[in-house]
């Protein structure tokens, strides 16, 4: 075919458990066409759908199984008696999202030298690997930093990199590899599922006694690093990915005498896998408890709601959420979202300011509108209408309130990203009576709203 280069098959191209077979053409139109005319088929063993993922972190099946494997924290409950609160919360798989989709150039040089250039979140990780893995000297391989164009932690492992040098190697050229938008859906690394179980007593108005189980995937051991062996051998040490969403952070001090415990299982499943934007956490505490707690926010009746959401990771995070939903068709607007944002010293304060509203819009789409579809032992999803992100006329007006007390700076982080998507949450939840239970949230109309 015009335009046809080389066809490569090297076992450095292996995704996971698949053949690994490169097409190198001089035009992205000629590599379309050869990738057509090979007609390539794949052989998937077992099967991998959206029933097998529900199937596999479904918490209460879990639960009725035995003991939930890992402890991320154990006080003592006394009693037996019925839970003032038992809620079931599930989360979907999600993808990063980055607008840009992930690219490589490789060149190799006369001498040997290999030269890269990469968007990724660490040119040395990628240096190491890419000369480890072809047996190069470290000081033959240049990598050249580029601008990321989202990373959200999944530019970190060496993909698109290894692939370029790879195929550099073999036919003496420089390369380029861009990930098509179908390829970052199917071959990215993505937010694993999970299903949460949690219960409380409740004492004069206070959590007395706690419980939080939930099942999930792995977050730093996942399947995009490790065979299926390694990786349930690491489940003996446990995954502090898959925990550290869990840890307390100091929310049972004020809240929850005298105790509670937060389980969790692993599983699993056929996606590549990374840490998501946004820590999951149980809980959170007040914008800096020295400050005293946060303060209340009124809800309007009918269709209307306000309400609050608080998150701490890095730094500190409070976003209030107003929100306005259809009764006739249950859909929901969010109109105005405010953020405090509190960490530390600012330095930067418009890029702050920046970072919390790029958060703020990531909790809109956590909140209602993301969730990667799965089909056919496959991500089905291969472009954005496959997967919607919040567009610009669904992001409401937002207010970005910048606290800095002279504490050391911290690093914004994605604290207001959780913080939005409960904020939301419980605006829907003060608004039709109806407390949310599973992300993306979807009403079904009047029978939704309060009577």
């Amino acid at each position: 075919m015009p335009g046809f280069v080389a066809l490569v098959e090297d076992e450095l191209l292996v995704h996971g458990a698949s053949q690994g077979l490169g097409i190198v053409a001089r035009t992205p139109g000629a590599l379309d066409r050869i990738e057509a005319a090979l007609a390539v088929q794949w052989q998937v063993e077992g099967s991998f759908g959206q029933p097998d993922i529900d199937a596999a972190v479904d918490i209460d099946r879990r639960m009725a199984s035995g003991r939930l494997a890992r402890q991320v924290h154990a006080d003592r409950i006394e009693g037996t008696g019925p839970w003032d609160v038992d809620l079931r919360i599930d989360v979907p798989l999600a993808a990063h999202a980055a607008i840009e989709p992930r690219a490589a150039v490789a060149a190799f040089a006369a001498d040997g030298r290999l030269e890269l250039w990469v968007g990724t979140q660490d040119v040395f990780y990628q240096r190491d690997v890419v000369a480890r893995r072809l047996a190069l000297d470290e000081a033959k391989v240049v990598v050249h930093g580029q601008r990321v164009g989202g990373g959200f932690g999944g530019r970190t492992l060496c993909t698109v990199e290894l692939e370029a040098a790879v195929l550099a190697r073999a036919v003496r050229l420089p390369v380029k590899v861009q990930w098509t938008r179908a390829q970052e859906f199917r071959l990215g690394f993505h937010r694993p599922p999970s299903s949460h179980r949690i219960r409380a007593r409740l004492k004069d108005g206070r959590i007395e006694q706690w419980w939080h189980g939930f099942a999930s995937s792995h977050i730093l051991f996942t399947n995009a690093a490790l065979p299926p062996w390694l990786q349930r051998l690491t489940d003996l040490v446990g995954d502090d990915g898959v925990a550290r969403g869990a840890r307390l952070a100091g929310l049972h001090r004020p809240l929850a005498r005298p105790g509670g415990r937060t389980e969790c299982v692993r599983h699993r499943i056929g996606h590549r896998r990374m840490r998501p934007r946004g820590r999951r956490r149980c809980g959170g505490l007040p914008p800096r408890e020295r400050r005293g707690p946060a303060p209340r926010a009124r809800a309007r009746p009918g269709r209307r709601g306000r309400r609050l959401g608080i998150y701490k990771a890095m730094s500190y995070a409070a976003v209030v959420a107003e929100v306005e939903v259809e009764p006739a068709t249950g859909r929901i607007r969010v109109d105005r979202l405010v953020c405090a944002h509190d960490c530390g010293q600012v330095v930067n304060p418009d890029q702050v300011r920046a970072q919390c509203e790029g958060n703020l819009v990531w909790g809109l789409g956590m909140a209602l509108v993301e969730q990667l579809p799965v089909a056919a032992s496959q991500v089905s999803a291969a472009h954005f209408g496959d997967y919607p992100i919040p567009r610009i006329g669904e992001v409401p007006p937002i207010e970005v309130l910048l606290v800095d007390e002279g504490e050391p700076p911290t690093g914004a982080g994605e604290t207001a990203i959780v913080a939005a998507a409960a904020a939301i949450a419980n605006a829907v939840r003060a608004a039709t009576g109806v407390r949310p239970q599973r992300l993306p949230i979807v009403l079904h109309g009047r029978e939704m709203m309060p009577r």
